[in-house]
């Protein structure tokens, strides 16, 4: 487990990572035919759905709302898989009260409050 600056960057870099590998299924897609092709775009499409939780984990973590980083999305992701990314590279976070801070650990709630649109409430 990572925290701070060191985890983001290995989420970054987990991200890029996962874009790579689109790129080159990518490529293999073009250039394939019948059932392989079907394949290769089953793994593209389950690893876009995993590379979506690192996007959001990263976007949250730096402090973006969750309606910056989907705006357009049609459904809401999974908020237990969501805590374990982020749980996995930056475990606590801080919380401003007046003019201390105080430093807790995510939870569950956490996620799905950030998770909410703007228009919800909280």
């Amino acid at each position: 487990m990572l925290n701070g600056v060191y985890g983001l960057r290995a989420l970054r870099a987990k991200v890029r990572g996962f874009q790579a590998e689109g790129v080159s299924i990518q490529k293999k897609i073009s250039a394939a035919t019948g059932l392989y092709k079907a394949s290769l775009w089953d793994m593209k499409r389950a690893l876009g759905g995993e590379q979506r939780y690192y996007l959001l984990a990263y976007g949250l973590l730096r402090g973006l709302k969750y309606q910056q980083i989907e705006s357009n999305a049609r459904r809401l992701p999974d908020p237990k898989r969501l805590l374990d990314v982020v749980l996995e590279h930056d475990r606590y976070r801080s919380i401003v009260q007046g003019d201390r801070t105080k430093v807790v650990v995510w939870t569950l709630d956490d996620i799905k409050s950030l998770l909410k649109k703007e228009n919800e409430g909280v």
